[in-house]
């Protein structure tokens, strides 16, 4: 989830903001907001992807790659794991499956 409109939804600025508690800008400095609350890159991830399906009821058809579960999914520009965390901001589809179906490639 996101604090929008108030926020971006951009869930790459999420993932940024939850990894490094800062703005994509570097705002408010290196320790960021309350430092002791930073997340790692793979409980950012797990937020958007099988935390928001347990959130909706629906951790048994969405949220991860498995068999029987809907094939919805995006590449990545780049690996976020590979990836300095202070450039989690700058990350961007690059193609959209919906059902199993490639929908968008850029």
């Amino acid at each position: 989830g996101s604090d929008a409109p108030v926020e971006s939804p951009n869930p790459f600025i999420g993932l940024h903001a939850a990894v490094n508690r800062t703005r994509p800008s570097g705002y408010p400095g290196s320790q960021g907001w309350y430092p002791e609350q930073r997340i790692s890159l793979e409980q950012a991830l797990a937020g958007y992807t099988t935390g928001a399906a347990y959130a909706a009821g629906l951790e048994n058809f969405v949220g991860q790659l498995r068999p029987g579960f809907y094939a919805d999914l995006i590449l990545l520009s780049e690996d976020p794991f590979v990836v300095l965390p202070e450039t989690l901001h700058n990350l961007h589809p690059t193609a959209t499956m919906v059902a199993g179906e490639w929908v968008w490639r850029h």
